[in-house]
């Protein structure tokens, strides 16, 4: 089944935000306990109507707590240094065929490719996606321009 628009909204947009800022988590659940109009109203049941708030919080802290756990993937920050010559890149002379770009760019991919470095630590895998997308770029610059 294909997930709607507002589901799309809401897990690439308002979780992301969410994680980043607890404390506007903790707001709106203390506005919905305090809140008159609720699940099971408080002023109802007395006690009782504090057990759907409860649930409330205990499962927002479960989805956070899986949300942290599974690593929300933060963006590889973007090298404010100039681009690179693109046959530098991939080290090809500006004569290179479609047939050599191509060959050289799943030459740089094999030896910077994030996977075989997973086992590494984060700052070689950051340095890996830094690596890996200018040469995605090289490769797309000039496969353009040929």
């Amino acid at each position: 089944m294909r997930k709607g628009y507002f589901y799309r909204l809401i897990i690439t947009r308002l979780v992301p935000f969410l994680m980043r800022h607890p404390l506007v988590v903790f707001s709106i659940w203390v506005i919905y306990l305090i809140i008159p109009v609720d699940m099971i109203p408080e002023a109802m049941t007395g006690f009782l109507g504090y057990f759907d708030d409860l649930l409330l919080l205990l499962a927002s802290l479960f989805l956070t707590q899986k949300l942290k756990k599974r690593g929300a993937k933060k963006p590889v920050p973007v090298s404010s240094s100039p681009k690179r010559d693109p046959y530098a890149v991939l080290d090809l002379s500006p004569s290179a065929s479609q047939e050599e770009i191509l060959k050289a760019y799943r030459k740089r991919m094999a030896e910077y490719h994030p996977d075989k470095v997973t086992h590494l630590g984060k700052d070689l895998q950051e340095t890996a996606h830094i690596k890996t997308r200018e040469i995605q770029e090289a490769y797309e610059t000039l496969k353009k321009n040929k």
